[in-house]
């Protein structure tokens, strides 16, 4: 738990906060119609996947490279700490939106939605950051979420993800999503292992070891 504060110093908050911060004002401001703030809510979920990658993006990793901590703890915390600021930046953006409709949103199955896309988000990025430098890495998870989205928008309609309140689709749709999260959170799991696939390796004092298997 000692390694949480410091990580958490060390990200970049600064994509989420405005991302929580211009939607909700948007959600207070755009049509009460049902369509509108659904479409708002989904915005957010796909900016706030762009805005958690950069929580990966480690501008240290050099002097973070040879702690006695294995680099998956320190990817994971960084990907809960992302999750954890996302679910708060959206709730704020899901209350006003649900305030305002003219019709109930169903929260069940747009924090599915929202928790998903995060999640591709996150994964792009983790991938990309065991080759990729800084920024690189975010934009990565950006681009993963750009490449799925326009597949599932190539889909006839029956099969899109993206069904209206009140469509006959919306249960089938949601089911999907309850399968396709917890697919990408394995994915994640995956990205966040040690790129060399061994254990750390410790060294006694005063002798010089490989760090790698630390890089993050």
């Amino acid at each position: 738990m000692r390694l949480i504060p410091p990580l958490a110093r060390a990200i970049d908050w600064t994509p989420l906060c405005a991302v929580a911060l211009t939607m909700t004002t948007v959600a207070a401001i755009a049509s009460p119609d049902p369509g509108v703030l659904l479409l708002v809510l989904r915005m957010t979920a796909v900016l706030l996947g762009s805005a958690a990658a950069f929580a990966l993006v480690d501008p240290i990793a050099a002097s973070t490279a040879a702690v006695p901590v294995p680099r998956w703890i320190r990817q994971w915390l960084r990907c809960l700490l992302a999750l954890a600021a996302a679910a708060a930046a959206w709730s704020p953006v899901f209350t006003v939106a649900s305030t305002r409709s003219t019709a109930p949103l169903p929260l069940p199955g747009l924090a599915v939605e929202a928790a998903t896309c995060v999640a591709v988000a996150l994964t792009g990025s983790a991938l990309a950051v065991r080759r990729l430098p800084g920024t690189a890495a975010a934009l990565a998870g950006l681009l993963t979420q750009i490449t799925l989205i326009a597949c599932t928008l190539a889909l006839p309609t029956a099969l899109q993800p993206w069904p209206g309140v009140g469509d006959p689709h919306w249960t089938p749709a949601h089911q999907g999503w309850a399968v396709a999260l917890p697919c990408v959170l394995a994915l994640l799991a995956r990205a966040n292992t040690d790129p060399t696939g061994r254990r750390p390796t410790h060294h006694p004092p005063g002798t010089t070891g490989s760090a790698e298997g630390f890089s993050g």
